[in-house]
């Protein structure tokens, strides 16, 4: 990616603020690569020459236990990656949204496709009152549910699966406006009940989505030819 001096300037005169946000997340416990100055840089001074020199916030690197989606025509599509370039979704031979659908573990390029780009998220440390799990609970979560299949684009679609693997609640906001997000699948209610959506429903202009709804939100955005496995 360029680089421009102006983009460097900027950051050089708001490092002050990141010295007092670093000593609040590290008395807080937060994770370097999450921590709000490295998020500030990677997403808003990505093109300053001062990442070069920044380990963290030009990490391309995945972690396994990630929640990715990917874009596809008119929705996005989800998957759990677990590491060694490889990642465990809902998917066919010839389709993401196919009744034949499983939970598969394929290689990065089978979950990416054509995209150019792709996201990963960020959770919070507990999601509808559940503590969220540990990414390598999380990978076992996802390897467990291989080859399960009932598929349902409003019932158990890849988003429902993956947010379920690293909350233990199975919903989904691409389909919050259709049946309330929610799944009534077996297969989930196995573990936890997936509680009922209450409030206000957000803006439409965040269809079909509205992750937000659930305080999860995207961390990176990563170009497809440039992360690491």
């Amino acid at each position: 990616m360029a680089r421009d001096w102006a983009s460097t300037l900027v950051d050089l005169l708001t490092s002050p603020v990141s010295v007092v946000t670093d000593v609040i997340d590290a008395l807080a416990g937060t994770p370097a690569h999450e921590r709000f100055s490295n998020s500030i840089k990677t997403d808003v001074f990505q093109d300053s020459h001062l990442r070069d020199l920044d380990g963290v916030s030009t990490d391309r690197k995945l972690r396994p236990g990630t929640i990715l989606r990917v874009g596809r025509t008119g929705f996005w599509h989800y998957g759990v990656y677990i590491g060694g370039d490889e990642v465990v979704h809902f998917t066919s031979v010839d389709s993401d949204v196919s009744t034949d659908n499983q939970v598969m573990r394929t290689p990065m390029s089978r979950f990416l496709g054509d995209a150019s780009e792709f996201q990963t998220l960020k959770f919070p440390q507990r999601v509808r009152g559940r503590r969220v799990y540990s990414g390598r609970a999380t990978c076992a979560r996802a390897i467990e549910k291989i080859g399960m299949g009932g598929y349902s684009l409003l019932d158990n679609n890849c988003q429902h699966f993956a947010v379920w693997c690293k909350t233990g609640v199975a919903i989904s906001g691409q389909t919050v406006l259709v049946n309330g997000g929610e799944s009534d699948s077996a297969v989930y209610r196995a573990g936890v009940e997936a509680p009922a959506l209450t409030g206000r429903l957000p803006a439409l202009d965040r269809v079909p989505d509205l992750i937000g709804m659930f305080d999860i939100e995207v961390s990176r955005t990563l170009f497809a030819s440039n992360y690491l496995p």
